[in-house]
């Protein structure tokens, strides 16, 4: 027979570690409630979050209910490292506005945003409906909030209390301008710049700094020498792609290139592709070339 599982002394021991916060490096749309796991590993209980926009709603029971078993902080270490300690916790992120959501105007939908001008004013006023309720969803998540927190088998609860009384903390959503867990990208970034100005100052000050050729534009050389030769025109192609695509942009610099080797050699280039954009481009870069 399992013994009876004794939630008051669970709820005695989480007093000291229960907390709420706001979550870190987000868009200020989420609160973090955390509190330690139970000395002894119990089975059967999950938690009870009750959370109201003031300690009297708290105290006269109107307050939204989260039921929850936690996750290990561990399992988050964008918003909380990897500290060997985060395994000692759960949490549990609250959104206010997605509990306590703001009440919408009843604005029929058109059924054609372009249509008549009715039908566009509708469609206008759900817009700025839309805009209403997301302006009032980040007003309601930078309000403060007041949080209790219980341990329950499901048949009892029992709050997280000090001295006799429910434990009751307070909270408020910000956003924040960096995401912390991205650092790392900022600082490759700073790295591979400081490399890329390193090369360029030595570059400048080392003007006989060797630099690797590329076998596939020293061939293109060899291959107009030969067309030259034969008296064959350089045919070149760009391929199907659009001006926007990267194969097509390099491709338009190396056709400078080919250019300029054909005209040393008084040699023709005869340019083809699908594209008339790509013509276009592609003639003006051969006459600065």
């Amino acid at each position: 027979m399992t013994a009876p599982v004794d939630l008051a002394r669970i709820a005695s021991e989480l007093a000291g570690s229960f907390r709420v916060y706001d979550r870190p490096s987000d868009d200020g749309s989420m609160l973090i409630v955390e509190w330690a796991r139970p000395a002894d590993e119990v089975t059967g209980i999950s938690y009870v979050i009750e959370v109201a926009q003031s300690e009297a709603e708290l105290a006269a029971g109107k307050f939204k209910i989260v039921r929850t078993t936690g996750k290990p902080k561990s399992d988050e270490p964008k918003y909380f490292g990897f500290g060997a300690r985060n395994g000692r916790y759960l949490f549990a992120e609250i959104s206010p506005a997605a509990l306590l959501p703001p009440a919408p105007k009843e604005i029929e939908p058109p059924k054609n945003p372009d249509g008549t001008p009715n039908e566009r004013l509708a469609a206008y006023l759900q817009t700025q409906e839309q805009k209403r309720l997301k302006a009032e969803r980040e007003r309601i998540n930078r309000l403060p909030h007041f949080f209790r927190l219980a341990v329950t088998d499901g048949q009892q609860r029992a709050h997280v209390s000090r001295d006799g009384a429910p434990v009751v903390l307070q909270a408020s959503a910000r956003p924040n301008l960096f995401k912390g867990y991205k650092l790392n990208n900022l600082l490759f970034a700073v790295i591979f710049c400081g490399i890329v100005l390193g090369f360029i100052h030595a570059a400048r000050k080392n003007p006989n700094l060797f630099i690797r050729k590329i076998a596939g534009l020293e061939a293109v050389d060899e291959a107009i020498g030969r067309a030259t030769e034969m008296g064959r025109p350089v045919y070149f192609v760009h391929g199907l792609g659009g001006v926007g695509g990267l194969a097509t942009i390099a491709a338009v610099n190396i056709l400078a290139r080919v250019a300029r080797r054909a005209a040393e050699y008084d040699t023709r280039v005869r340019v083809m592709n699908n594209d008339p954009i790509v013509t276009a481009v592609s003639q003006e870069v051969v006459k600065q070339a």
